[in-house]
């Protein structure tokens, strides 16, 4: 499912076509619902299942550009994100009310690439598009692993 994301970045341009990019960014949430029929041996009962999951943390990217004429650029990024998740999960049954509820939260260090393009209207400001793939975001053992793909629309601006 779609989510929004944000976050901040700060950078360090070396020469226009290499730049150094840190930022904050907070992926958003992932809900999951589930309604069942439980059948056992003392009936049948209706049982509710929610979980929500969330990823935030801090990212290091190396990014490399291909000017494509004096305003717009193309652009590829690898870097690591360092992922703290948390998963919130209820399960519920409609006979007898009962309920459990579980937290779990874990680190990790995990890869991240993207592509994008920017167009430069003016001399400082860069509007970017750009596509980033998050791989294998999560603890393994905690909270499990999954990829998180971004579309993302963005503004720069660059002191000189």
């Amino acid at each position: 499912k779609s989510s929004f994301a944000f976050g901040g970045i700060i950078g360090y341009q070396f020469i226009p076509e290499i730049a150094l990019e840190a930022s904050y960014t907070d992926l958003g949430k992932i809900r999951y619902h589930s309604n069942n029929v439980v059948i056992g041996g003392f009936g049948t009962a209706n049982a509710f299942a929610d979980l929500d999951g969330k990823a935030k943390g801090p990212t290091v990217s190396i990014i490399g550009a291909l000017p494509l004429g004096p305003q717009w650029e193309v652009y590829a990024r690898a870097g690591i994100f360092f992922s703290k998740v948390t998963l919130d999960a209820t399960v519920s049954l409609s006979t007898g009310g009962a309920t459990g509820t579980s937290s779990q939260s874990g680190n990790s260090v995990d890869p991240l690439a993207g592509v994008g393009f920017a167009w430069k209207p003016y001399k400082q400001l860069k509007i970017r598009a750009e596509y980033t793939r998050y791989s294998n975001v999560g603890d393994k053992d905690k909270t499990g692993e999954i990829n998180i793909d971004t579309f993302n629309v963005g503004v720069t601006y660059a002191f000189q």
